[in-house]
């Protein structure tokens, strides 16, 4: 560093190492260094000790859903069981006219496979005379009303057979509470009455 002295033009020059000139810098950034330090290792302790319950509890959540989803499946085949079990044709409908649920009377009635019936609407389902047949008792239980008709088709191995039909409004829950959102329906056959 230069600096004139007097009016001669005659300066002072100071010369500094250059250790000393930047021992201020370093001092800093050392404190700096173990201050960051620091934060990071309260930064790993914080992380550490937050996310261990939150990870704990994500893990029993799993646990328990698949839990919940294994007494699920398990209550749903006791029903499908029972349900097969029964000579009595059963199913859920939902507002679209669509099969939700069936048990197997349906498929020997009608020689189908499930596959062939499950999301299928009604219409698709039974030939167009009974469909039309059933039209009205359908929009009637879709209003909210119980039904219970009687109506004759051929099942799959041809045998003209007389069924009972009862359909069952099935009303929804939360923001459909009040409306109908499908229905059960229940058909028996009653030939030998």
């Amino acid at each position: 560093a230069y600096a004139p002295v007097g009016l001669l033009g005659l300066g002072m020059v100071q010369k500094i190492d250059q250790a000393e000139l930047h021992e201020p810098v370093t001092a800093h950034s050392k404190l700096i260094a173990l201050l960051l330090a620091a934060l990071v290792i309260v930064g790993v302790l914080l992380v550490n000790f937050l996310l261990r319950p939150m990870v704990r509890k994500l893990v029993d959540s799993e646990r328990a859903a698949r839990a919940a989803n294994l007494r699920l499946h398990n209550s749903e085949g006791q029903l499908r069981q029972i349900t097969d079990a029964l000579p009595v044709m059963i199913a859920y409908v939902d507002a679209e006219q669509r099969l939700r649920f069936h048990n197997r009377a349906y498929e020997k009635v009608f020689g189908l496979s499930g596959e062939q019936i499950h999301g299928k609407t009604m219409e698709a389902i039974l030939d167009n005379r009974l469909y039309e047949q059933a039209r009205p008792w359908l929009d009637k239980v879709m209003l909210g009303h119980p039904v219970v008709y009687e109506r004759t088709h051929k099942n799959a191995r041809g045998e003209q057979r007389d069924y009972m039909a009862q359909y069952l409004p099935r009303y929804g829950d939360g923001a459909e509470d009040g409306q109908v959102i499908g229905f059960y329906a229940l058909a028996t056959d009653i030939t030998e009455r």
